[in-house]
């Protein structure tokens, strides 16, 4: 029996179902179907409806620019007299007032009514430029440029309108028509709300506001989060992050809000880079500082414990790790050498780490949580010399301290069940190896790790 290409498909995939190669999850994210394309049934009569539009017109079109009338309940009617169909009788000119109508002045809609783009398709040749401006620019303002993905994530599409100067799109946004239903729609218009966080961060503005421009950020990265399968709200307004939380820490609106920048600037630490703004670390960490400072005067011992080591280590996601005695049998005996012994001179860490640098892989699932950050750790040796367990030092939170800890136990040369250390008989020996550093870039990798400058860097590609 021969098969058709379509069934020899599915066969294909159901067999893949079937054994677990591919789940039914995988085959539901991204389903090729078939689609009709409905075409228009002109064989319903709208005679009697059309006439009665005609008869009202008047009163429809104020409906429509009142907003107590919804265009999708009659596009189906205008439509019908612009092409003469189902019985109506052609008037292209009236159809086009409706769908301006129900546009409005100001614009009161995003365009996903079929309004606007019916007001496109319909407007007269002499119809006057500033309506068209006027409806272009009122559209942009108040429209959600997210574009759904096709197997894949959507996006946002980040522009702004030809031919309008900055000032006319500043006028625009911050005028009576528009600026409260922008602030209502933040977060689905990435230029439109840069321009939002502007006026609400520039202290020459009336709009000046930091504590609103705080609050429709975390809103949006709540929302975005919760709804949409890509990434944080950062994206969107890249460094105006840095601006606002200078604002909110320098004291210009009353008393510094420290805790509210930290959520601002909480991507924003030396192991991630985003690389939109090359020194947006630099900007970042004076104010790191001064929410640190803030926080040793906690009455938490955690929050002062952890600000303090912010403080030492310059990274607010540093952590420490647990006291190396307190894993060794009570009373043990406890050297930490700040160097490589001179027993093990002939074993280059350098050779070693080099080595490393090409199996070292960074983890998917660390990439996908936003985790970076240095990983300090050394061989601990038994009081017979031999070699005993990886002991990690300062550390991340999450799976990169393991990550760590496994890379060396993997690929350091020799062996490290081969290592022997001499002269401290009796004692617990702590000999430190170079750190290994995990960073995130969004920047082109020309390999995966490295051994450079005394540490092993990981890179991860942030997508």
């Amino acid at each position: 029996m021969r098969l058709s290409f379509g069934r020899l498909l599915a066969f294909s995939i159901w067999s893949l179902i079937s054994t677990g190669i591919l789940s039914a999850h995988a085959v539901s994210a991204c389903t090729l179907t078939s689609v009709k394309t409905l075409k228009p049934d002109v064989t319903t009569s709208y005679a009697h409806e059309c006439r009665q539009l005609w008869r009202n017109r008047t009163k429809v079109l104020d409906d429509l620019s009142s907003g107590t009338l919804a265009y999708s309940e009659l596009r189906h009617l205008a439509k019908a007299m612009v092409e003469g169909t189902n019985n109506c009788k052609v008037r292209r000119g009236f159809a086009f007032r409706l769908a301006d109508a129900a546009v409005g002045s100001p614009v009161r809609n995003g365009g996903h009514n079929g309004a606007t783009s019916d007001f496109y398709s319909w407007a007269p040749k002499n119809l006057a430029q500033t309506r068209r401006d006027e409806v272009r620019l009122g559209t942009w303002l108040r429209s959600n440029t997210y574009v759904s993905g096709f197997c894949s994530p959507g996006h946002w599409r980040d522009y702004v309108p030809e031919g309008f100067s900055p000032q006319e799109l500043r006028a625009a946004l911050i005028s009576g028509d528009y600026w409260d239903r922008s602030l209502r729609q933040f977060g689905t218009n990435p230029a439109r709300d840069r321009m939002i966080l502007n006026e609400l961060i520039d202290e020459q503005s009336h709009l000046f506001d930091p504590m609103l421009a705080y609050k429709l950020v975390t809103k949006a990265d709540s929302s975005w989060a919760e709804n949409y399968t890509i990434e944080p709200f950062y994206s969107q307004v890249g460094s105006l992050r840095i601006d606002l939380a200078q604002a909110l820490t320098d004291g210009r609106q009353g008393a510094p809000n420290y805790e509210a920048a930290a959520r601002l600037l909480q991507w924003h630490r030396p192991f991630i880079h985003y690389g939109r703004k090359a020194d947006d670390w630099q900007q970042a960490e004076p104010m790191w500082v001064r929410i640190w400072q803030s926080r040793l005067g906690s009455d938490d011992p955690a929050v002062k414990k952890a600000a303090l080591y912010a403080l030492l280590t310059r990274d607010n996601a540093a952590i420490a790790g647990k006291p190396l005695a307190a894993t060794l049998p009570d009373n043990a005996r406890l050297e930490i050498l700040p160097n490589w012994p001179d027993s093990l001179a002939h074993i280059s860490t350098e050779r070693a780490y080099s080595l490393m640098a090409r199996g070292a892989s960074y983890p998917s699932r660390a990439i996908r949580e936003r985790l970076a950050g240095r990983i300090e750790l050394g061989l601990v040796f038994d009081p017979d010399g031999a070699f005993l367990k990886i002991h990690i030092g300062r550390s991340v939170k999450g799976i990169l301290p393991e990550a760590a800890r496994k890379t060396v136990a993997r690929y350091f040369r020799p062996k490290l069940k081969q290592l022997r250390i001499e002269g401290y008989s009796g004692r617990y020996v702590f000999v430190p190896l170079p750190p290994i550093e995990y960073h995130l870039t969004r920047s082109a990798m020309t390999a995966d790790a490295v051994f450079e400058d005394g540490v092993l860097k990981v890179y991860g590609r942030l997508r």
